[in-house]
């Protein structure tokens, strides 16, 4: 059977608009999201904050946080002042960062095509790799814990990046952002411009026994001498750093030598009284405390509330290798210790480190020395306290003091 061919011509001009108008749509909508604006960007550093962990909600506590407060003006300042944004809500049904403060929705509409453009400018903003080489800079910045838009969701901590979402909403209407506690106290790199310290790593005990307590005991004070800091990372092993919070993945604490420094003797202090202070940690939390490698209660020591500052005096036993050991139960805190005073057995001998003197207690006693040698020739007595007493009385008579 033969075939038979047609030939149809198609004008240049006619093809040359149906590929245009194919093409359109992709060239608006990428020069949509190409004109969008992004939020200006401080100028920092190389260094840079880690992936934020997955710190889930555990309290019903609706406030806004002043982390999600910032980022809502942050998102109206470079959107416009009418982006309709929400944050806390309740009651809490459900477990949610908006339960806690800790999150916000960015009513987005996905069949939007300008509302999806600064979608994308902002994700790609928020996402982008910086001039260090330091991916998803933004969001490690401002402690993203996690995404969710349009049946989609980024998370920082494994399987790190983008993935499907099935949730039930499907966030086709809005962005959702949860920040980490540290994201949500607003005191990341890009509100601050420091970078936060990471966690103190504890090292091994050489001990596992920690020193037995008598009762009675006796009290000696001491005059009040720092012996930690995670801020400055004075007497830590690897400070400066914070006291994170344990997890199911490690266990996290921080150990402070308390005997053989400041005046606390290095052998036979049963325990030891100490100033602490939490300082600042990125939730509500409290200290435990009690002896490096021994049980230690659940008992709150040291409570404070997100960015605040409190402290207490303890009287904590003396653990392993002559320390004591504290843990936070949520999120992370700086901490400060400092020795007011120990105790020991009242039988024991009264043994008290003393500081090695200063100049001017050093040439008195240089004086009284040569004094004390020199009296048998200058007196032809004995060298006794008592002649060194009289050989200071003969010189004083001596003296003459102009009128």
């Amino acid at each position: 059977m033969p075939r038979h061919f047609f030939r149809l011509r198609v004008p240049a001009a006619t093809m040359l608009l149906a590929l245009t108008a194919s093409l359109l749509p992709l060239v608006l909508s990428t020069a949509a999201a190409a004109a969008r604006p992004q939020p200006v960007t401080p100028s920092f550093g190389r260094a840079i904050e880690d992936y934020a962990p997955y710190e889930g909600n555990t309290v019903c506590d609706p406030v806004d946080r002043p982390g999600v407060t910032k980022l809502a003006r942050l998102i109206r300042q470079t959107y416009g002042s009418d982006e309709s944004i929400g944050t806390s809500r309740g009651p809490c049904y459900t477990p949610s960062e908006h339960n806690d403060g800790r999150a916000l929705d960015w009513m987005i509409d996905v069949s939007n095509r300008a509302e999806k453009a600064k979608a994308d400018a902002f994700l790609s903003w928020l996402l982008a790799t910086d001039k260090y080489g330091n991916k998803d800079a933004m969001a490690r910045r401002l402690g993203v814990m996690y995404i969710i838009f349009n049946k989609r969701i980024w998370r920082p901590y494994s399987p790190r990046g983008w993935g499907a979402y099935d949730g039930t909403n499907p966030h086709t209407d809005h962005i959702h952002i949860s920040l980490s506690y540290d994201g949500s106290s607003a005191r990341t790199s890009f509100w601050t411009g420091e970078v936060l310290a990471g966690s103190c790593a504890p090292a091994p005990l050489t001990s596992i026994t920690p020193r037995v307590v008598t009762d009675p005991m006796r009290y000696v004070p001491v005059t009040a001498t720092r012996v930690a800091s995670t801020e400055s990372g004075a007497r830590l092993v690897n400070g400066p750093c914070r006291l994170f919070a344990s997890s199911p993945y490690s266990s996290q604490r921080l150990d402070v030598p308390v005997t053989g420094v400041a005046s606390v003797p290095s052998e036979g202090v049963a325990s030891v009284a100490l100033q602490v202070s939490m300082r600042r940690p990125n939730w509500d939390s409290y200290l435990t405390a009690g002896p490096a490698g021994g049980d230690i209660p659940r008992v709150r020591r040291v409570s404070a509330a997100q960015n605040r500052t409190s402290s207490s005096l303890l009287v904590l036993p003396v653990g392993a290798d002559g320390k004591v050991s504290f843990l936070t139960n949520l999120g992370a805190t700086d901490v400060t210790v400092s020795v007011v005073g120990y105790y020991v057995d009242p039988n024991a001998p009264l043994t008290v480190n003393v500081p090695p003197p200063g100049p001017l207690v050093a040439m008195f006693a240089l004086i009284v020395l040569v004094v004390i040698v020199a009296l048998p020739m200058t007196l032809e007595m004995p060298p006794t306290p008592l002649t060194a007493v009289l050989f200071w009385t003969k010189l004083s008579v001596s003296v003459r003091v102009p009128l």
